[in-house]
């Protein structure tokens, strides 16, 4: 647990908030903890995408977390970049989602002698897939995939999809007090389409399902436009996004959403497929289930969030999602991930290393 707290403390102290794309510092960390001990690749893809790979010996299994933070929250209390340990808890930004699962997946391959495989990234938060993608393009090959994000050390096989777009509305400035001005405002368009939006989205909640859960769960994450309360505004524009049921596919969900504004410039930012990714062969999927199976994990069912272990699985490798902490600390002031689970993690991560030799 010392050696896990110090790898965990180095990595927090360490600022790799996306937004910003701050992946360097962290990268540059975790080789430094890593290169004693592995051979270690570093790769820059640039704009803040960076991956760090270390192995050692002939590896069938491949353990990966991404090291990348989402912004502050507001309402923290502590040092977000300082590791605070209270109550059986580690608190500090990152220790949830999830610098807590890499860290424990280092520990693990420290503590065994089997051939291991560690691949850490830091572009996730950005939505981009740069990381993953890059390191897919090199065709390596493995028996099993195990992605970190905070699972509470179920083993999750299933997860929605994701697609995210930007609806860009446009309209006629003028003065404010000009009689039937208001119509023509771009940010009243976008307030029309919002609403029509969300009506969408509860009827969806009603008839779309798919992997024992159903809707949309669309948000509007970010909207702009306008410069005074006098003036008509001409141009706003709303990035949203949905994260439709497994089966579903997210690049036709998306664009129902933005037909609901025929007349908007509509761009499509970023897809990714659920997991397991539609049309992978039927026998990737059971050897994920013998994977989970044989290690004596504790099955997770289907997840309302979104993970990079749906990329690993569309290019065709058995995987699925497991590591420390839950999803309602993630993103949330005063994150923590609890020490019991950062112990759970890492036997269940030197559980699978240890299968390299069987």
């Amino acid at each position: 647990m010392t050696d896990l707290l110090r790898m965990l403390s180095a990595l927090v102290a360490c600022d790799s908030r996306n937004p910003p794309r701050q992946g360097k510092s962290v990268a540059e960390s975790m080789a430094s903890l890593l290169s004693p001990h592995f051979t270690v690749k570093v790769t820059d893809y640039d704009n803040g995408c960076v991956n760090v790979f270390a192995t050692r010996g002939s590896p069938r299994i491949l353990l990966t977390a991404h090291l990348d933070t989402v912004p502050l929250a507001a309402g923290w209390t502590r040092d977000p970049f300082t590791l605070t340990l209270e109550d059986s808890r580690a608190y500090g930004l990152g220790a949830c989602d999830i610098k807590g699962g890499a860290a424990a997946m280092v520990a693990a391959a420290l503590e065994v002698r089997s051939p291991a495989a560690l691949l850490f990234t830091t572009d996730e938060e950005a939505g981009t897939g740069a990381c993953v993608r890059g390191f897919l393009a090199e065709k390596q090959e493995y028996d099993l995939v195990v992605v970190a994000e905070p699972t509470r050390c179920l083993a999750v096989r299933n997860h929605r999809g994701i697609g995210t777009g930007t609806l860009q509305f446009s309209g006629r400035g003028a003065h404010s007090s000009v009689a039937g001005a208001s119509a023509h405002s771009a940010i009243h368009h976008m307030m029309r389409w919002a609403s029509a939006a969300l009506e969408l989205d509860n009827a969806l909640d009603q008839t779309l399902s798919g992997g024992n859960v159903t809707g949309t769960r669309f948000n509007i994450g970010r909207v702009s436009g306008g410069e005074k309360t006098n003036m008509i505004a001409d141009l706003a524009s709303a990035r949203f996004g949905v994260r439709p049921p497994p089966g579903v596919d997210p690049t036709r969900v998306l664009r129902d959403f933005a037909a609901l504004a025929p007349s908007a410039a509509y761009a499509e930012n970023f897809f990714g497929p659920a997991l397991p990714a539609a049309g992978i062969d039927p026998s990737v999927i059971e050897r994920t289930e013998k994977w989970v199976r044989a290690a004596g994990l504790t099955d997770g069912g289907t997840v309302d969030f979104w993970t990079e272990a749906s990329l690993f699985s569309e290019a065709g490798y058995a995987t699925f999602v497991l590591g420390p902490g839950d999803i309602k600390q993630a993103h949330a002031a005063d994150e923590y991930v609890d020490l019991a689970e950062l112990t759970r993690a890492v036997d269940i991560y030197r559980t699978l290393l240890r299968r390299e030799n069987t």
